[in-house]
């Protein structure tokens, strides 16, 4: 190599790597000991999304839901499904609903159960997800309380629901009283709940909670938030802050009256 090839050769300077906004987005949760817990992509693919191939644009989203609702997907609130070639989907649990109702000022409470039909033909609603021996489970049942209202109550039907696969078929009285809770408590509770759906409620039979408000209205390359929110990401930081309006705590929820 001559000596012009070689001062050549030194000056080549590689090409910077590009790194994209979710690389550095960091959430900030809660922990249930108080302090903080930092979430961001190398921690989560190297962790509960170990070997998965997650699309930067589910990544966002996903970090963005777990700040927003603060989810800690160490604790199974909040965490990310993908089959094969199909998209990410966005998990969260049953707890998680709960979690959020309970920090409502006006909650009060939920009772729930099953329904079933004796063969004279009565249908009775009885609480939890016991049942004897010649009944027949139909439905599930919730009421969700708040103060100075009516109870929310839903009521759903087992064989409009029930896919007869996995744990449908062990329990089915549990899976039915499930989705009667979720769906009480997303009626008691729209502006904290909306948009939040179980997979039980959908076609896809092999996720637990689906999140398909969020997936549908969050895909964005540069500023990352939710549209009821004032999440915003630091595009130079990565780190998910509220604007100077918005508080930790969530606010007094006004669901409609009965």
């Amino acid at each position: 190599m001559s000596e012009i090839q070689n001062v050549a050769a030194t000056q080549q300077v590689a090409p910077a790597q590009q790194v994209s906004i979710v690389d550095k987005m960091v959430a900030t949760i809660k922990g249930i000991d108080g302090n903080d817990v930092k979430i961001n992509k190398r921690i989560l693919m190297d962790t509960i999304c170990k070997g998965m191939k997650i699309s930067d644009s589910d990544m966002a989203q996903f970090i963005t839901l777990c700040q927003v609702n603060q989810l800690n997907p160490f604790l199974r609130e909040a965490y990310l499904v993908k089959y094969g070639d199909a998209p990410s989907q966005m998990i969260v649990s049953k707890e998680a609903f709960m979690k959020r109702a309970d920090r409502c000022a006006d909650f009060e409470g939920i009772e729930s159960g099953v329904i079933v039909v004796n063969k004279e033909g009565v249908v009775q609603n009885l609480v939890g997800t016991f049942f004897p021996q010649g009944l027949t489970l139909v439905g599930g049942w919730c009421d969700v309380y708040r103060k100075n209202r009516r109870p929310y109550r839903q009521t759903v039907s087992l064989q409009e629901y029930d896919k007869k696969q996995s744990t449908w078929k062990q329990m089915p009285a549990t899976m039915i009283r499930k989705v009667a809770e979720v769906q009480a408590l997303r009626e008691a509770f729209p502006n904290t709940l909306s948009g939040l759906y179980v997979s039980d409620e959908m076609q896809d039979a092999d996720a637990v909670e689906v999140v398909e408000h969020e997936k549908a209205n969050l895909a964005n390359k540069e500023t990352i938030a939710f549209e009821d929110s004032t999440q915003r990401v630091n595009r130079e930081t990565g780190e998910i802050t509220p604007s100077t309006s918005h508080t930790n705590s969530l606010p007094f929820e006004e669901g409609p009256a009965y």
